[in-house]
């Protein structure tokens, strides 16, 4: 397989942080947009739906640009369009269905926190798909002090551990979920058009999602005309981020890239405190997002620094 310009060090930092900035960005954005279109947690099929319009239009705008890759073709199979699909139904139509939900029912800033778990995931279940990657002594000790951040997250004032069903488990629930459209979406586009399969899975589970919330009665009781840059914001940040990232996941470890998502929470607080006017000064959450991050670096650096390679087929 040829040389990929996102196997360059500097570019593959520069985009991983850039796929950072705008998951942090999208969990404040996507409140402060169901304000706009007039959902509330009453409303969950409404989230639904606003889930399904941004991926699927997303997956729209990407697929035309998807098709200039030189030497990526997209082999035509059943197989194929199988492994799309089951693509689509974890990483678009399961993730999406509950993090926007959750979302409802919870701040952005936790939101943007307990997203992260799925590194941690990784963590422990990459060795089991891929033979290059192991279980060290560090990634354990990163772990660790990354769920203890989640958990701390979710302690109030008055040292209640608060996890609602509806609102925080949801979250985590889509992380699970995310964690499996990683590994799949990296074995997928291992020798894959990985743009194409990027932008058909949106498109095919944005019109899932977009189905599902129809049918259950969602629908947007106004919209206010800030609705329209918001959403516009939200498909274009899924339509970069997601491909960008099923690219940098064919060309690069998962472990040489993923220790950049420590940016995520980061970006999600800043903008929870801009865009929602939370207040993220609150010991629980300075110190989630700390230990978060200090997590996600340690166990993304408990392997011997080297060069990044083409292997698509290893993390």
């Amino acid at each position: 397989m040829k040389s990929s310009l996102f196997q360059k060090r500097s570019i593959a930092i520069l985009c991983s942080i850039l796929c950072a900035l705008l998951w942090g960005t999208g969990f404040p954005v996507i409140k402060l947009g169901y304000s706009y279109v007039g959902i509330d947690a009453s409303n969950p099929f409404g989230t639904i739906l606003f889930a399904g319009i941004r991926f699927f239009f997303a997956g729209l705008i990407t697929l035309p640009l998807s098709k200039p890759w030189k030497g990526e073709s997209l082999q035509k199979t059943p197989r194929l369009a199988f492994s799309i699909l089951l693509l689509a139904l974890v990483q678009t139509v399961l993730q999406y269905l509950f993090q926007y939900v959750g979302i409802c029912n919870t701040t952005g800033s936790s939101s943007s926190i307990i997203g992260q778990s799925n590194v941690f995931l990784l963590c422990f279940l990459s060795p089991l798909f891929f033979k290059d990657d192991t279980l060290t002594l560090k990634k354990i000790i990163g772990c660790t002090i990354g769920f203890l951040g989640i958990i701390v997250v979710n302690v109030s004032a008055d040292m209640q551990f608060v996890f609602a069903p509806n609102g925080e488990l949801l979250v985590l629930f889509a992380s699970i979920a995310a964690c499996g459209g990683f590994l799949m979406s990296k074995k997928i586009s291992a020798r894959q058009n990985a743009a194409a399969v990027s932008s058909l899975q949106q498109i095919i589970g944005g019109a899932i999602l977009m189905t599902i919330g129809f049918l259950g009665g969602g629908r947007f009781t106004e919209f206010k005309p800030l609705a329209i840059p918001v959403l516009l914001f939200l498909i274009l940040s899924a339509a970069v981020a997601n491909t960008l990232w099923t690219v940098l996941l064919k060309h690069n470890p998962i472990s040489h890239i993923s220790v950049y998502k420590f940016a995520t929470p980061m970006f999600g607080m800043i903008f929870s405190a801009i865009l929602l006017h939370e207040d993220i000064l609150m010991w629980n959450k300075l110190l989630s997002v700390l230990a978060v991050s200090m997590g996600i670096f340690i166990v993304n650096t408990s392997h011997p620094k080297k060069e990044l390679k083409n292997d698509p087929g290893q993390l």
